[in-house]
């Protein structure tokens, strides 16, 4: 082979003159930096800011903590929690000041309480806002809404001081620890599965938040008399959080984008939060942080803020008990990691204990590796070729082979394909890593190895077993898949064709075997059995196996006919070419992107995990067409969709009429209402027809794919309580949990009117289901392209 490159212009090159610049590949050396545990995309500037903020890790925790406050104070991280200055968020408390001081040192002490002291719990204390927190068999409520996270001794000091707690709002603060890490560990998910990390690292913020939303509708619902104005929001929070606790980390970033993209129209809008401006503009990240567990840890005796150790591992520290330590936390923790507010908490964390290093000079061994990477480089200028931060490696037989540094199997510092096809990259991922990694072997020499092995593979595939597998079932890039002509055979490298024949295996249906010439070689072993010969019917069926298994492996036609007349003019095989048409498929090197850490979740998990989503959610079994959270799925099919159903049943006036259809998949349309809803199954079709009956509609006629029903009278007395009976037969029968009551999203009743009145946009919105569903981005996060 001749060569084709020039040395690379590289520092580290010493065939080179160049005297500053480095190689992409060096580069991709030196910037390979494996880490386990905590992993911080942050520039220095990033680090430098939040180090600022509290003064860094030399000084004390009480000045850090200090300075910290000062500089949150006047932020909108802090300010959304304020209220007037004097004001104190205990409205009404079921005993004195005194006696819940006690009560809180009694409880701190960890001594039983009193009777009355349980009565004072049970009993709730009542804020400004008219929201009542008690406390319950252990569990915090907060107007109903369990808090389940939450502990009572982490808020009782602040609880039981009037002057710490006067000018904050005490309510919003429990409610937003509450969901700063909302999933806990023992979860039906782990025990089916085996331990699992709950959430990965960009997701938490978002779990958190929706959480959030969700206890933050149902308590303001609870405190509002038009009930109407949380109807549909409650649904959407109950389906994308039970989506999120179960689907956990698999295809969990398409959930969020689903939940985003259908949101009720209006919700984000309502709730004008820091961390809530910050998922509207929020922005994908090119790199992925990784951080070991929820950055605040709320149901222990104490609030409590988990940092970076100087081994990598996680410790918690105290947060002192004041609300605008609360505050600003709160809003950092629930904000996107990728935004400024998510990229201060990750800079906290990470330099709280240990300041970050800058990254260090390289080392005189890892230098002197890669001028020896050079040197192998240089010297095999016709088997081994350097474009951007990728080398290709030239077999012996002349299967090709492209090597990069990054994360590879088991572990190891680099990755190996095998490369059967040039124009649909196809290629095999080639495993030739122990497992046992030596960290004192500088990575170039490392990688120098790697290519004298790929170089030399039928020599290495003696101790290689998957990469003699490979060159015997494989024939060279070019090469057609058939038994190659025996002129083709004959230019290839003798001596290591016939040490590769040695070391494969007899009965491999090898692509160098040929039928006359092996049927001679083998007449005299004995040993071999006849079935495992390349001749016969044994033989046939061993050739065709193999390949079968190579099929759609093959290289392109192109390329065969290319080597054909190569061989035919020059004598010799097309390589120069061959490289040079690889060089237009390797990508420029990227060091802000090219070390990003991901998590490929197997298919065989993804199954399992998707059988389990079916059984905790089973009212998502059948029909749901759509994603996640949108308004004909799911809970919010029932919350909102067959709500409209149910108004413009009563508000039509007496003679109205509606169509009911007969078959599955037809729509349910009525007289006065452009609205549209498609009958999926006769469940549905029978709740129709239960409340257009108590409602005062009666069967007319019947046409070809739909019966009429019209009004004739007033609803009955009792039309309301039978519309819940049958709305909790339907959750029940669904084994729909933890989900508020479906009719707490259907109006009340009245009589029929005399005449039609304005009907609302929404009772004419086309709600059937959609075959075909419109592609979902964090373009549109707050476009619902559902709701009208």
């Amino acid at each position: 082979m001749s060569r084709s490159s020039e040395p690379t212009a590289c520092t580290h090159n010493l065939a080179s003159s160049e005297e500053h610049l480095v190689c992409d590949w060096c580069q991709s050396i030196l910037d390979y930096s494996p880490t386990t545990g905590w992993f911080v995309p942050l520039i220095p500037r990033e680090h430098e800011y939040a180090i600022s903020l509290f003064g860094g890790p030399t000084v004390t925790s009480r000045r850090r903590w200090k300075s910290l406050s000062d500089n949150m104070l006047e932020t909108k991280h802090v300010e959304w929690a304020r209220l007037s200055e004097h004001q104190d968020p205990v409205a009404h408390m079921p005993c004195s000041e005194e006696e819940l001081t006690t009560l809180g040192e009694t409880y701190a002490r960890g001594d039983q309480l009193s009777t009355s002291q349980e009565h004072i719990l049970s009993d709730g204390i009542i804020f400004h806002d008219g929201s009542k927190l008690k406390y319950l068999d252990q569990t915090l409520f907060l107007n109903g809404v369990a808090l389940s996270k939450m502990k009572l001794t982490s808020i009782l000091p602040i609880l039981c001081d009037p002057e710490v707690r006067r000018g904050w709002d005490l309510p919003s603060l429990i409610l937003g620890l509450s969901s700063c890490s909302p999933l806990n560990n023992t979860d039906n998910y782990q025990y089916r599965f085996g331990p699992q990390e709950t959430l990965a690292t960009p997701y938490r913020p978002l779990a958190g938040m929706l959480d959030w939303l969700s206890k933050r509708v149902r308590v303001d619902r609870s405190l509002v008399e038009k009930k109407h104005a949380y109807r549909g929001y409650l649904s959407w929070a109950h389906d994308i959080n039970q989506r999120i606790v179960t689907a956990q980390r698999r295809r969990l970033y398409g959930a969020f984008c689903d939940a985003l993209m259908n949101h009720p129209q209006g919700l984000f809008e309502t709730y004008q939060r820091p961390w809530m401006e910050e998922w509207q503009d929020l922005k994908e990240a090119e790199q992925v942080p990784e951080v070991l567990n929820w950055a605040l840890k709320t149901d222990g005796k104490y609030i409590g803020l988990r940092v970076r150790t100087k081994v990598g591992r996680t410790r918690i520290i105290k947060v002192p008990p004041h609300p605008m330590h609360w505050a600003y936390l709160i809003s950092l923790a629930l904000s996107p990691v990728n935004s400024k507010a998510g990229k201060l908490l990750l800079g906290l964390q990470h330099n709280w204990s240990v300041p970050y290093l800058a990254k260090e000079e390289p080392s005189r061994p890892l230098v002197k590796s890669l001028e020896f990477c050079h040197q192998i480089v240089n010297g095999l200028p016709g088997h081994i070729h350097l474009q951007h931060a990728t080398m290709l490696a030239v077999g012996k037989l002349g299967h090709l082979y492209q090597v990069k540094v990054g994360e590879g199997q088991h572990g190891a510092p680099y990755s190996i394909e095998h490369i059967h096809r040039l124009d649909r990259q196809r290629h095999t991922s080639i495993c030739i890593h122990s497992g046992n990694q030596n960290t004192k072997v500088p990575l170039g020499d490392v990688m120098g190895g790697v290519l004298l092995s790929m170089v030399n593979d039928t020599t290495a595939s003696e101790k290689i077993p998957s990469l003699c597998e490979i060159i015997s079932e494989h024939p060279p890039f070019g090469f057609p898949d058939a038994t190659p002509p025996h002129h083709w055979v004959e230019a290839l490298d003798q001596q290591a064709l016939n040490h590769l024949k040695h070391i494969a295996h007899h009965n491999r249906p090898v692509w160098f075997r040929n039928e006359d010439r092996e049927y001679f070689d083998m007449q005299g072993d004995e040993e071999i059995p006849r079935n495992a010969r390349g001749v016969g019917f044994h033989g046939l069926i061993n050739r065709n196996f193999g390949a079968g298994r190579r099929r759609g492996l093959t290289v392109e036609s192109g390329w065969v006919e290319r080597f054909t007349h190569s061989l035919d003019i020059h004598g010799s095989f097309p390589y120069n070419d061959v490289v040079e048409a690889w060089r237009e498929t390797v990508r420029p090197y990227n060091r802000d992107t090219t070390q990003v850490r991901r998590n490929h979740p197997g298919r065989l998990y993804e199954r399992r995990l998707q059988r389990h989503l079916h059984r905790m959610m089973p009212h998502r079994r059948q029909g749901d067409v759509h994603e996640a959270g949108n308004i004909r799925d799911g809970e919010r099919r029932w919350g909102q969709v067959y709500a409209r159903v149910w108004e413009v049943l009563i508000r039509q006036p007496i003679g109205s009429t509606i169509r009911v259809p007969t078959a599955r998949g037809g729509a349910l349309s009525f007289e006065h209402a452009g609205l549209l809803v498609t009958i999926r199954d006769g469940r549905e079709r029978r709740f129709v027809n239960r409340i257009a009956r108590v409602l005062g509609y009666i069967r007319s006629e019947e046409h070809e794919g739909h019966v009429t029903h019209i009004r004739r009278d007033h609803p009955r007395p009792d039309a309301r309580l039978q519309l819940s009976t049958w709305l909790n037969e339907l959750q029940k029968q669904q084994g729909v949990r933890n989900a508020p009551p479906r009719w707490w999203d259907y109006i009340n009743i009245i009589a029929a009117p005399a005449e039609l009145g304005q009907l609302n946009w929404q009772l004419h919105v086309d709600l059937t289901d959609l075959r075909q569903v419109e592609e979902s981005g964090l373009g549109n996060l707050l476009i619902n392209v559902y709701d009208g």
